[in-house]
């Protein structure tokens, strides 16, 4: 009877915990995006990738975007894992609001993320404190960030004042490195609001292994029919919905059936390397329809310089404590444990020694994904010690503080965001005449990119205003070379008409305002500026048609 007993608190403590989960995620994804009064409001951290991500998804809820097309590059397949988007995008398309769409998809991402940490956290240390510690210690980072702005924060009179401070700000610690500070903006909750599909697909790598943990730890023979038909689905997905999921999935999965071999049963061994089978070839697959590849060596990541020494302090100030854990949690883990620190730290090792796409800051995603086994390492080997060491203790509860100080202190900035908003397409007169009157499949020619109408509207850009095509690896320099010729002063019609042709160019729209753009083109004087334009929206917006000047 004690043992039902138990069994039945075990289970609604576990129960209580997927609901504040639930809670958190639902909260941190609606809070930083929702439509309201016919505008788009979304937090002004994220308005720099949701220039990209709402485009896309548009592309596919009120374009025509299959096979897919990046929205700022028309002409060449997609090299973005575009999945988490198209879905979002189709569920728009049934009706559901924007919002409705993106944030359950995130939240439900989300969820999947801590829900494995905690029960992974479960598995390896049978503690479920050390799975609440977990969870904590993946939202809360534990970067050394606080030192970075505790002159200007703490330096008043009272700890009132300080604490306030704290507390209503608005920026975060360190946003490395675009604040020219050492720690990344890549571990607070920020890249989780805006890189929607991040927690989904870290989650899906931590779900397909859970049940290969679990009988090389338990040692139980159990997997049901449909376990290995979502594990296979989930491997075949993965690559289209994050690349680097793929490739963190694919090594850990090989590493651990390599070394656990002969323990593994038969359906384990069969299973898993049909797992690693379908995401060859789908990882494959996606390559072949335009999927980004690139391998170079450069060392050092977003360190100041590309030293030993530099990387050293770099590390030190953006993993903290985590630094010196690091050798303790490979040593001093469980077994099981320590092999996958063991297979993780191949991740932050390689992001550290190669550049593994066209920008190096996209090799957070592999160093993410390693601090957060990290993390869940940290978790178990903390519960561990203060179980067995009582005398240990008081020194635990300052490792825990320094392990999560930063991230409480990074919480603020995104609980005080400032809202940003833009035109949705029920108040913009663009949008709607764009939607009603082009056919989804149409290629603009714009003056301006983030946040333009013709891209809200799910049409595609000839060119975006840089970064997003370059950091996706297209050779974008031919397209804007002929930016100079699209707005010339001295092009002709027939020889305007005659590029576009060739370029496939239906629409060119005019921002109000766009007098100059891109640095080196200019609207003022040029051909284009010259053209009586089809159609001026009631926000000032001007579209040509190019039929309408071309035979």
């Amino acid at each position: 009877m004690r043992y039902l007993n138990t069994l039945n608190t075990a289970k609604i403590f576990d129960l209580v915990v997927f609901f504040l989960i639930s809670l958190f995620s639902i909260w941190l994804m609606w809070s930083t995006f929702h439509l309201e009064a016919g505008k788009i409001f979304l937090s002004s951290k994220l308005y720099s990738d949701f220039g990209a991500h709402l485009p896309l998804i548009r592309s596919f809820s009120f374009g025509e975007n299959i096979p897919p097309e990046y929205p700022f590059f028309a002409g060449q397949p997609i090299r973005y894992h575009y999945l988490f988007y198209l879905v979002v995008g189709y569920i728009e398309k049934t009706g559901v609001p924007l919002d409705w769409a993106l944030n359950s998809l995130s939240s439900v991402g989300l969820i999947l993320l801590l829900e494995m940490v905690y029960l992974t956290t479960l598995l390896f240390f049978r503690n479920r404190g050390a799975a609440i510690l977990a969870v904590l210690l993946v939202l809360f980072n534990g970067s050394l960030s606080f030192l970075e702005v505790l002159p200007e924060t703490w330096n008043v009179v009272s700890i009132k004042q300080a604490f306030t401070n704290t507390i209503t700000s608005q920026d975060f610690a360190s946003f490395g490195p675009w604040d020219g500070k050492q720690v990344s903006a890549f571990w607070t909750w920020n890249i989780y609001t805006n890189q929607r599909h991040l927690a989904f697909s870290y989650g899906l790598v931590l779900a397909v292994l859970y049940p290969l943990f679990r009988h090389t730890i338990t040692k139980k023979n159990a997997l049901a029919w449909y376990q290995i038909f979502a594990i296979g689905i989930a491997s075949l997905i993965l690559p289209l919905l994050h690349q680097a999921g793929s490739v963190i999935l694919l090594i850990l999965t090989t590493g651990w059936v390599i070394w656990y071999w002969r323990r593994l049963a038969l359906i384990y061994r069969v299973t898993y390397c049909l797992t690693l089978i379908f995401l060859l070839i789908s990882t494959v697959f996606f390559a072949s329809q335009g999927g980004s590849q690139h391998l170079e060596f450069q060392l050092g990541f977003l360190a100041p310089f590309p030293t030993l020494a530099s990387l050293f302090t770099y590390w030190w100030f953006n993993l903290g404590l985590y630094f010196i854990l690091l050798p303790v949690l490979l040593i001093r883990s469980r077994k099981h444990m320590g092999i996958l620190v063991a297979l993780s730290f191949s991740f932050f090792a390689a992001a550290n020694v190669f550049l593994l796409s066209t920008d190096m800051i996209n090799n957070h995603k592999f160093i993410h994904f390693f601090w957060l086994i990290l993390q869940i390492a940290a978790a178990g080997w903390i519960a561990t010690v203060w179980q067995d060491k009582k005398w240990f203790r008081p020194l635990l509860v300052v490792i825990v503080f320094f392990l999560t100080f930063s991230g409480i202190v990074d919480a603020f900035p995104v609980i005080n965001d400032r809202p940003a908003h833009v035109e949705n397409y029920t108040s913009s007169d663009a949008q709607k005449w764009i939607i009603d009157n082009t056919p989804p499949k149409s290629q603009f020619l714009s003056t301006t990119y983030l946040y333009n109408p013709a891209s809200l509207a799910g049409r595609q850009l000839y060119l975006d205003y840089g970064y997003h095509a370059w950091s996706m690896g297209y050779n974008d320099r031919g397209k804007r070379e002929l930016l100079l010729q699209f707005f010339s002063k001295d092009i002709t019609n027939s020889e305007w008409c005659s590029l576009a042709m060739q370029e496939h160019i239906d629409y060119v729209i005019i921002s109000p305002g766009s007098d100059d753009f891109q640095g080196s083109a200019e609207l003022d004087g040029s051909y284009v500026q010259s053209i009586e334009p089809t159609y001026t929206s009631l926000d000032e917006y001007k579209i040509i048609i190019v039929t309408s000047i071309c035979n």
